[in-house]
């Protein structure tokens, strides 16, 4: 893999395991734009989980079905890569990037918003950035659109004891992440903001950057003039 991971991933990485050992079933990663976030849980993670269990199903939804096919190319060609590592391989009658199964039985399938799932089960289900921009998160049709499309597609393909991944960056008080936060569904959140704030979950001072090696505080407060805070 040849990665280095910060120390925000490493947070990252102890959520994605507690998620992949059962100890919590529906998991929030609230992060910035460039923070590297889907590498570690839409790439490297299905790959692992599918390592930790092998016969099941993972659906990867993202906002465009683009999208998607990019992240199941980067998972299929991670476990190709890796496949002795991993401990399995890629099926021979299978390599698409938006759908492919593994030696061991296991199964990915890659959608976007609104795309076809119907038929399919999933022990794991990865949302990642389900509302591309401020136009759409502004948008209130659009929101219900994706709030509707979660809990009548999405949410009726988990299996028994399924598990959840939502991964985005927060656009809109009432987006996907903000009605779940105000659902009462039981969601472990791991929120870290460009800059600290108070409390903040990886002992960061007031103001510290997330990720200084990628991104100091100069080109943060630079960007934050223009964008607003993520």
């Amino acid at each position: 893999w040849g990665q280095r991971p910060a120390r925000h991933h490493l947070l990252l990485i102890e959520h994605l395991e507690a998620l992949a050992a059962g100890e919590i079933d529906r998991l929030m990663v609230l992060m910035p734009p460039g923070s590297a976030k889907s590498t570690y849980a839409s790439v490297v993670f299905p790959a692992w989980w599918l390592h930790r269990h092998p016969m099941s199903a993972v659906i990867a939804a993202s906002h465009t079905a683009d999208l998607a096919k990019h992240f199941g190319r980067q998972v299929r060609n991670l476990i190709a890569e890796h496949q002795e590592a991993l401990g399995y391989g890629l099926a021979e009658d299978n390599h698409a990037a938006w759908r492919f199964q593994t030696t061991e039985r296991g199964e990915y399938f890659a959608a976007g918003l609104g795309g076809p799932i119907t038929g399919r089960r999933a022990d794991l289900v990865l949302i990642d950035d389900p509302i591309k921009s401020h136009a759409e998160a502004d948008s209130a049709l659009h929101r219900d659109h994706v709030w509707n499309w979660y809990r009548s597609d999405l949410v009726s393909r988990l299996k028994p004891r399924g598990r959840i991944a939502l991964i985005m960056t927060r656009w809109h008080q009432d987006d996907l992440g903000g009605r779940l936060l105000a659902s009462g569904d039981n969601w472990h959140t791991l929120s870290l903001p460009a800059l600290a704030g108070e409390h903040d979950e990886l002992g960061r001072s007031p103001g510290e950057p997330l990720w200084p090696e990628s991104e100091d505080l100069a080109a943060l407060e630079r960007k934050r003039a223009v964008v607003g805070p993520r």
